[in-house]
Formats: C-alpha cells, sequence, structure tokens
C-alpha cells in the first residue's frame, strides 16, 4: 500500500501572518510535522504543497518533495478539496502514485508520527480516517461509535449508550484513493471513517497568537 501524504502551507494566513514558518520551541512549526510525517512515512511519501518560497526551502532541506501551488489555490476562502487534488494531480504526473492520501496540516504540531502510522493501518479496512479529541459539547461535533467509527450528526447515531461526544482537532485526515475519488469530500457521506481519538495536549491547533 504507498501512501501520499499532503503538507498544506500556504504563506498568507488572517490571524498569525506566515503562521507556518512561525517559530515554535526554536524551529519553524512547519518542521514539526514534516519531521512527524517523515519519521513515520520516509520523505519520498511527502509532498509540500506551498506558495510560500522559505516554506519550500525548508522542505527540500528536509528531502521533502514541493508542489508549487498556483496562484488560483492560494486565497484566504479556496477549500482544501481542490488543493488535495492538485497535490494529487502533480503526484501522478510525477509517478509518484498512492493508494491511500493523508492531510497533515501545520498547525497540529505535536501530533506525533505514532499517529500517523495509526491513521495508515486504520485505512487497512476503513474508507478514511479523521483524527478527533473529547468534546463536552455534543451539538457541534460528532460521535465515535463503540465499532471506533465516526459520525458526525445525530442522524448518524445508533443507540446513545454507544457513543461519546468527540470533534475533529484536524491533526490528519486519510482516505483510500477510491474513496477519495469516489466521494471529494473531507469527511466522506457514505462508508466507514475510522477515529484517531487524540488527547487534548495532542490535538493543540494554533489558529490563534495567544
Amino acid at each position: 500500500m504507498t501512501v501520499l501524504a499532503i503538507v498544506p502551507a500556504r504563506a498568507g494566513s488572517t490571524r498569525i501572518p506566515r503562521k507556518n514558518m512561525a517559530t515554535l520551541c526554536g524551529r519553524p512549526m512547519l518542521a514539526w510535522t514534516l519531521d512527524a510525517a517523515i519519521e513515520a512515512l520516509g520523505a519520498p511519501c511527502v509532498v509540500l504543497s506551498t506558495d510560500d518560497d522559505e516554506a519550500a526551502a525548508l522542505a527540500t532541506s528536509m528531502g521533502v518533495r514541493v508542489r508549487m501551488r498556483p496562484a488560483e489555490l492560494c486565497g484566504d476562502h479556496v477549500p482544501m478539496v481542490p488543493v488535495i487534488d492538485d497535490a494529487l494531480a502533480d503526484a501522478d504526473a510525477n509517478g509518484v502514485g498512492a493508494d491511500v492520501i493523508l492531510l497533515l496540516q501545520p498547525t497540529s504540531p505535536l501530533r506525533g508520527a505514532g499517529r500517523i502510522t495509526e491513521a495508515v493501518t486504520a485505512l487497512n479496512g476503513s474508507d478514511a480516517v479523521v483524527s478527533v479529541c473529547a468534546d463536552r459539547h455534543a451539538e457541534r461535533g460528532g460521535f465515535v461509535g463503540i465499532d471506533g467509527h465516526y459520525y458526525q450528526t445525530s442522524a448518524d447515531r445508533r443507540r446513545t449508550q454507544d457513543i461519546r461526544a468527540h470533534r475533529e482537532n484536524g491533526a490528519i485526515y486519510g482516505w483510500r484513493r477510491g474513496a477519495w475519488a469516489e466521494s471529494h469530500e473531507i469527511i466522506p457521506r457514505y462508508g466507514l471513517t475510522h477515529a484517531i481519538v487524540m488527547d487534548l495536549h495532542e490535538s493543540v491547533d494554533v489558529d490563534l497568537p495567544d
């Protein structure tokens, strides 16, 4: 099973200027996600999608392939789906096929290599994976059933005693290639989406200066 991990890191950011290259514990924040992906999968299985020359230089220095994304995919309101498709098309054009696709956002720097490996393993038996953490506000998140799968809405509930309230933490998304081609949805409406349940400290999402 071949894996392609896409790390999206555009230069623009509304809340934190150039946040992906902001310093975190002495290193650019992006470096922590690249390190985890390389440890879990090897550098040839990782691609950085960016419009930032400094981020591209960092990735290249770490042995990671870079996709300089076109300008139309660099705006504040561009959804992630076409960014993924662009990185996949570029990988295919360069002979880097993939049976499994992962999306690893740099704003989750505490997600370790072990969690990435866990996601790949889960995709042996699921159509998709998503990382989640506990959330006491059930109405704003989803649910992890006793079967280990993630259900987005109350309409998907089985029995109330079989579920725990969780929310997506943004650290890991993943799909089997066929499931992605069929749905083009971050959380596929149909099929099985396995939940990678992470602790709250692993689920830090750097989106605000404080």
